[in-house]
């Protein structure tokens, strides 16, 4: 997770409104003519203040952090950015996004300094000070098994790993696996990344790995190496959403109408899955 600051801002410049012109006028009416021009020039101004936010609509502030493909900070991109872009093409909205490590995200979120979080799910908040609330969901995200081609790893059941060693990103947490790992019937090796992980697996120190689906093929785009590896079972399924800080909450009707939107036409299916999504 980055510990960059990113943000973007949508700027008004009233320097873009018209300028009214004076003209030469009688010395006996000039200060009550100025006087009038100053409050025309100022009902002006407000009423194109006014338009400019109301053509954007509601400007909500994005808690972000560097985890591609979800979220890119170097180049601005990513899954969760296209699908607040889509959303915004709706005209209900403006997202400014900024980006901190994962724990100050949360620390700004309690405080009310960040307005929602885009891919996120009740349960993995049930524990915090807020927790927040939630749109419908808007795609379910898969964690799966990796392994070496031509071993044929699963691991659908707790039994399938009995005897091997599974690399976990520290932290992550699978509650069907917890009484194998705990009795030591297979090894738990926690790393700080998935990059780190695979690279452990493709030089035969860990059997198998867990992660998200989306980021192995990031992540195997990124690296050549990783063809050697295949997808095994699904160990995982968490429906996410947008977490929407409680005093926000008008904001999640039409959060949700949009998300509906995207959902029917199948734009949303087609973010997820291109163009990482290759066998």
């Amino acid at each position: 997770m980055a510990n960059l600051q990113g943000t973007s801002r949508v700027l008004v410049n009233s320097a873009v409104l018209p300028q009214l012109v004076y003209a030469e006028i009688m010395p006996i009416h000039s200060r009550q003519l100025c006087s009038m021009n100053m409050k025309l020039r100022s009902i002006v101004l407000s009423l194109f203040l006014l338009f400019a936010a109301l053509s954007h609509g509601e400007t909500l502030k994005v808690g972000a952090y560097h985890y591609p493909p979800f979220m890119n900070e170097q180049t601005h991109s990513g899954i969760y950015m296209a699908l607040s872009k889509a959303i915004a093409a709706q005209g209900e909205f403006t997202f400014t996004w900024e980006y901190y490590p994962y724990a100050r995200v949360n620390r700004l979120f309690d405080l009310g300094k960040l307005d929602i979080e885009i891919g996120s799910a009740p349960s993995w908040n049930a524990h915090k000070s807020i927790p927040g609330l939630f749109t419908q969901s808007f795609y379910v995200l898969e964690d799966v098994s990796i392994y070496r081609k031509g071993e044929n790893k699963h691991a659908a059941k707790f039994e399938d790993i009995k005897g091997q060693t599974i690399g976990i990103v520290r932290g992550y947490s699978f509650p069907q696996f917890h009484d194998v790992f705990e009795k030591k019937l297979a090894k738990r090796i926690d790393g700080p990344n998935e990059a780190h992980l695979l690279n452990l697996l493709i030089n035969e120190r860990i059997d198998q790995v867990f992660m998200s689906r989306q980021v192995f093929y990031y992540l195997r785009s990124q690296n050549p190496k990783l063809s050697a590896l295949a997808i095994g079972d699904v160990v995982g399924q968490y429906p996410v959403a947008i977490r929407v800080h409680p005093s926000k909450a008008n904001v999640i009707s039409k959060l949700n109408s949009a998300i509906k939107q995207l959902k029917s036409s199948g734009d949303i299916t087609h973010l997820f899955l291109a163009p990482y999504s290759a066998p």
